[in-house]
C-alpha cells in the first residue's frame, strides 16, 4: 500500500465519519426535539384543564373559606349542626372544584365540627387530647385553603410593605 492510498483510504474514512456524526447528530436532535414536544403538549393540556373552570374553581374555594368561618364561629353553639348540614350539601355540589389539599382540610373540617359535640360532652379524659387534636385540624384547614388560592399580589406596594 502506497502513503497516496493511505491518505486516500484516511479521507474517505474521516468523511464517512463525519457524515455520520451530522446525520446522527440530526437524528439526536429530532429525538430530543421530539420528547419535548410531548412534554410541552402534556404540560398545556394540564395547563388548559386546570384554566377550564377558574372562576368555578375560585369562587368555591371562596364558599369553603366562608364556610369554614361559620364553621368557628358556631363550633360550641347550638347552630353548629346546621352549619354542618350547610357544609355537608354544600360538599355536594361543589368539592371537586377545590385542589386536592383543600378538599381534604374542608372536609376535615366539618365533619370534625360534627363530632366534637360528641366528644366535648364525653366525661372521660383521654379525650381532651382528641378534642384538642380535632380542633387543630379545624383551625388549620382556613390556612390550607388560602394557601390553595394564593392568588397573585396586584402591585409591587404590597410587596413593599412586608
Amino acid at each position: 500500500m502506497q502513503l497516496s492510498d493511505f491518505f486516500g483510504v484516511t479521507a474517505i474514512f474521516i468523511a464517512c465519519t463525519t457524515v455520520l456524526g451530522w446525520w446522527l447528530k440530526a437524528r439526536l436532535d429530532k429525538s430530543i426535539s421530539h420528547e419535548y414536544e410531548k412534554i410541552l403538549e402534556l404540560f398545556k393540556t394540564k395547563n388548559q384543564l386546570r384554566l377550564a373552570a377558574i372562576n368555578d374553581r375560585l369562587r368555591a374555594h371562596q364558599e369553603a373559606y366562608q364556610l369554614w368561618r361559620e364553621i368557628n364561629t358556631h363550633l360550641s353553639t347550638e347552630k353548629i349542626g346546621n352549619v354542618v348540614a350547610k357544609c355537608d350539601l354544600w360538599w355536594g355540589t361543589n368539592c371537586l372544584y377545590l385542589e386536592p389539599e383543600a378538599r381534604k382540610a374542608f372536609l376535615i373540617a366539618f365533619v370534625r365540627a360534627r363530632d366534637l359535640e360528641f366528644y366535648r360532652t364525653s366525661q372521660d379524659p383521654s379525650t381532651r387530647m382528641l378534642v384538642t387534636d380535632m380542633c387543630r385540624e379545624i383551625n388549620e384547614a382556613g390556612a390550607i385553603i388560602e394557601h390553595c388560592v394564593e392568588l397573585p399580589i396586584l402591585n409591587e406596594l404590597e410587596i413593599t410593605k412586608k
